[in-house]
Order: C-alpha cells, then sequence, then structure tokens
C-alpha cells in the first residue's frame, strides 16, 4: 500500500540520521536506538470500506448470481448500525454513550428530526463517533474521527493537519460548504475531512484561506448516498 511505503521510507530515514549523530559513541547510539525501537507507524483507522478491520461496505453480490437483479450487484444492502457495533467489539472497541439528539446532518435540514449519536472507545481512550441518518436510528449517516494520538486514514491524513498537508497527500480533492462549515471531498471516495473553518451565508471563501485551515476530523460517509450526492452538487 503507498501509505505504508511511504511511512517505511519516513522511517527508515529518520533510523539513519539517529545512527549517523550517534555514531561517535556508545552511550549515544545506545540513546538512539531506544529512540527508533520506540518509533511506531502511524495505525490506519479507515479505508474506503472498512473502518479499524471493520467492514462498512458490504460485498457485492457475485455477478455469476442469476437471481441477483442488477441494482443489488450494484448497490448493495448497507451494514446497519446494530451490525458495526456489533463487529467493532470483536475489535474490542465498544460503545460508551449513545444519545438521541439533533446533530450536524449532511442531508437533513428539519431540526425536528434528530440523529442517535454513538461514541465508541478502546481501552478508555475514544476513537470514533458513528451518526445515524436522521430519523432513522439504525442506518448510518457518518462516521466520524477526530482524534490524533498517531491515527490516519489510508491516505495518510489524520486530523490535526493543515489542509494544505491533506491536498498534497491527496491531489483530487475538492471542496463544498454546508451549514457553515467547510468539507474537502472526492466524488469517488467514502473519506472526507471537515475542516476548522466556519463561514456565513453567502461568504466566499478562497483557496489560500482553505489551505490555512486545519483538518478537525476525518469522516466515512457512504459516496453512493445519493441525497449526499445532492449536497456537493449544490
Amino acid at each position: 500500500m503507498i501509505m505504508k511505503k511511504m511511512v517505511n521510507f519516513a522511517l527508515i530515514g529518520t533510523a539513519i540520521l539517529f545512527f549517523a549523530a550517534c555514531g561517535q559513541k556508545t552511550k549515544q547510539a545506545d540513546e538512539c536506538a531506544t529512540v527508533i525501537t520506540t518509533a511506531e507507524e502511524p495505525v490506519v483507522v479507515v479505508t474506503e470500506e472498512f473502518i479499524f478491520d471493520v467492514p462498512v461496505v458490504p460485498k457485492k453480490a457475485a455477478k455469476h448470481e442469476k437471481t441477483a437483479k442488477k441494482e443489488e450487484i450494484e448497490t448493495p444492502t448497507k451494514h446497519t448500525t446494530t451490525e458495526v457495533t456489533e463487529n467493532l467489539s470483536t475489535v474490542e472497541i465498544t460503545p460508551t454513550s449513545k444519545i438521541d439528539t439533533t446533530y450536524f446532518g449532511f442531508t437533513e435540514n428539519v431540526l425536528s428530526n434528530t440523529q442517535m449519536v454513538t461514541a465508541f472507545e478502546r481501552k478508555g481512550e475514544e476513537h470514533l463517533v458513528m451518526v445515524s441518518q436522521p430519523g432513522n436510528p439504525d442506518a448510518i449517516d457518518y462516521i466520524e474521527f477526530a482524534d490524533r494520538k498517531g491515527h490516519v486514514d489510508v491516505y495518510g491524513v489524520s486530523a490535526g493537519m493543515t489542509a494544505k498537508e491533506a491536498r498534497h497527500l491527496r491531489r483530487d480533492m475538492r471542496h463544498f460548504e454546508r451549514r457553515g462549515k467547510i468539507f474537502l471531498y472526492n466524488e469517488d471516495s467514502n473519506i472526507m475531512y471537515r475542516l476548522d473553518g466556519v463561514t456565513s451565508e453567502g461568504q466566499a471563501v478562497t483557496e489560500e484561506e482553505i489551505d490555512n485551515m486545519t483538518v478537525s476530523a476525518v469522516i466515512w460517509k457512504d459516496k453512493n448516498d445519493r441525497a449526499f450526492a445532492v449536497v456537493v452538487e449544490e
């Protein structure tokens, strides 16, 4: 995987620098060896189809299945919040809180329609928040990762990076604004980013301003959500 190769090259380069700086004294070499040993590769928490190795996009039906309709093959049934919660428990990620509240939704403008928001943690540390579709607690709207503890997505992006850094890793991203919030996205990807900047109605934001913003959350959002497609095209 490209991301892992990039990380490995970076770690190798760091190791070379440490050994070069520490080569003259045994004590210093031992200290540097300790530093190198503790260096860890970032944990990939989300890919296009998995979060922590748990599938969030079901496999497509086999094309040779004569009984399957064409629509079912191209657009498989989505996993539910219940299924993903059960699967996450197999990797020791469990829900710690669940509230039915008004939350940010990409495709719903009616504030009276609340969403089920579930926070998950592993070993006492929060890792993600799962948000249901408004009025439908068993359908996933999106999954959000906001922690910065060495966790990245499959492209190497994590919360805390600048938008410019994220765009350097993913050069094919565009932006859209929704209810005062700004997002980076790719229409062919399930992974997008919320930035820390906000806008007022009718306010234009420049590319330079976006580059100086920070990624506040990595978001997994089904790109096949038709209502969402309308949002990003507005």
